[in-house]
């Protein structure tokens, strides 16, 4: 017998990246209070009042759509046109969106229907929550959306596998399977469409904000984890100290480079004082400053944090954003609904998520770039004066030449995919579309060069700790040592050649678990 799921009442508790990242597994039903469900069906009565007195051009309600926006549609005909809008609008291609992705889109499509501005009906408003508790994943292919007006073509497939058309993912057998066969076994009623409802289910920007919200999630962690990495680095490189001192970084006055540094001192100092190994070290190489690769670390790290955080704003704002259009505005007389209005408007277009994902690719992306400048001074022994690519045995074994490589490789990639996708605009729908945003690339390529970056970082903690096992004189700092014991847990200190490739593997899992960050214990200070 299945467990039940615990409930989340999404109108309880603040819609964020976090509670996407805690839904996207499936292990949490979701519900909303009574008052929001009255909210909906009130704004249902509202349109469906309006749509009885006018006598204008509603596009999607009583007329078509973009170029046909202004052709009649016959009254018997306006729930077939809903069918229609989300069967022709169903026009994505490329690879499906995994299951948690396809969960923390459903999910925020829901969050964004709940807020009453988009005249759905409380039947399939419910149907829609049951079908994300039921775990029902329409098969949403990854391209199609240019994201205005809204994310179409990826809303449209989530809402054709709920009318019983396209393919639902099996969580059983982890494959595709038809509609229809999926809702029987779940045992869910196709959705039963009225005026306007077709437009209503596709017509936002969530999959812009369930991606985007991935992405910072993911970009927050391996960017506290470049900090870390740095530090172990830093150590086994013999770093001068000087760089990271507070009077420097208060007189430039950037919260994330200050909070980089104070990160960075918290690994390399204690009390104050470099680690023993820091200081034998100094005493042998008498290094007087450091390549701007380990100097300027919280200038450019810092910057990185910054906008990070500036791209949380723009995240949890649009996760919380109505998208729709037309809009229906309720109105009240103290607790009295006195009708509403619709009003046609353009909060579907793209752009805030479009930028925010262009800011992050370029802003996380430069921790690769310096990081890559990092490996090259720890296989290199005239900068690291270790052994040259890390390794005992030179000519007889390569040692880490080509983890080197790889990350080259990994940096260059980045640099075309950090090309900003919003700068482009191509006119659609016979130039009624004229200007979109692109959003729907800029979000996907930002996982991508988050994905690359995690692995170019993975590689200089991979090279640091070997690094650190040659030096024999002194300890380095304790956290640093911890987290070199917690790396060795992953993967073994390297004394003949052996294929890199699982253990990178390994450093990335044991960055996205989390473990080295309860060794660091950062703490967040500053205000942004």
């Amino acid at each position: 017998m299945q467990q039940q799921k615990s409930i989340i009442y999404l109108d309880k508790e603040p819609f964020t990246p976090e509670l996407l990242k805690k839904l996207q597994e499936g292990n949490y039903a979701i519900d909303f209070t009574e008052e929001t469900y009255n909210n909906i069906q009130k704004n249902r009565e509202v349109f469906e009042e309006f749509t009885k007195k006018t006598d204008k051009h509603w596009s999607g309600v009583n007329s078509g759509l973009g170029f046909f926006s202004d052709v009649w549609v016959d009254n018997k005909d306006v729930e077939e046109m809903q069918y229609n809008i989300i069967k022709s609008h169903s026009a994505g291609v490329g690879e499906p969106l995994k299951p948690e992705q396809v969960r923390i889109l459903f999910v925020t499509r829901i969050k964004n229907l709940s807020m009453g501005y988009s005249g759905l009906s409380l039947p399939t408003f419910k149907s829609y929550v049951k079908a994300f508790n039921l775990d029902i994943l329409p098969l949403i292919p990854s391209q199609g959306t240019v994201g205005a007006s809204g994310d179409l073509a990826p809303l449209a497939h989530l809402a054709l596998g709920l009318i019983g058309e396209g393919q639902i993912y099996d969580t059983q057998t982890n494959q595709f399977r038809e509609s229809k066969a999926i809702l029987a076994q779940k045992g869910y009623s196709p959705l039963k469409l009225k005026q306007k409802e077709g437009l209503s289910l596709i017509n936002g920007n969530e999959f812009i904000a369930a991606i985007s919200a991935e992405a910072l999630i993911k970009a927050e962690n391996i960017a506290k984890h470049a900090d870390l990495i740095f530090s172990v680095t830093f150590e086994a490189l013999n770093g001068v100290q000087n760089a990271f001192h507070p009077k420097c970084h208060e007189i430039r006055n950037h919260a994330g480079q200050k909070e980089t540094a104070e990160r960075i001192r918290s690994l390399i100092q204690e009390n104050g004082k470099p680690s023993e190994l820091n200081q034998e070290l100094k005493k042998k190489l008498n290094r007087v400053q450091d390549g701007y690769s380990i100097r300027c670390v919280p200038q450019v790290h810092g910057i990185t944090h910054d906008t990070l955080k500036f791209i949380r704003k723009l995240v949890t704002n649009e996760l919380n954003a109505i998208t729709d259009n037309p809009m229906i505005f309720t109105e009240k007389d103290g607790e009295q609904y006195k009708g509403g209005t619709l009003i046609r408007a353009g909060n579907f277009h793209g752009e805030y998520g479009a930028k925010s994902m262009d800011f992050l690719a370029i802003a996380i992306h430069e921790l690769s770039n310096i990081s890559e400048r990092r490996i090259e001074r720890l296989v290199n022994p005239s900068l690291s004066k270790l052994p040259a690519f890390l390794t005992k045995t030179p000519g007889k074994s390569c040692g880490f030449m080509m983890a080197h490589v790889t990350a080259v490789s990994l940096v260059s990639e980045n640099k075309s995919l950090c090309h900003p996708a919003s700068v482009d605009s191509i006119p659609t729908n016979a130039n009624k579309e004229d200007h979109v945003s692109m959003g729907g690339y800029a979000a996907r390529k930002a996982l991508q060069v988050i994905n690359n970056v995690q692995h170019v970082l993975a590689i200089e903690l991979l090279l640091a700790c070997q690094a650190l096992s040659f030096h024999e004189i002194g300890k380095p700092h304790p956290k640093i040592q911890k987290i070199h014991e917690i790396v060795r847990e992953y993967v073994p200190y390297v004394e003949e050649d052996k294929p890199l490739a699982p253990f990178m593997e390994s450093i990335m899992n044991l960055i996205n678990s989390g473990k080295l960050l309860e060794v660091a214990q950062f703490e967040e200070k500053h205000e942004y």
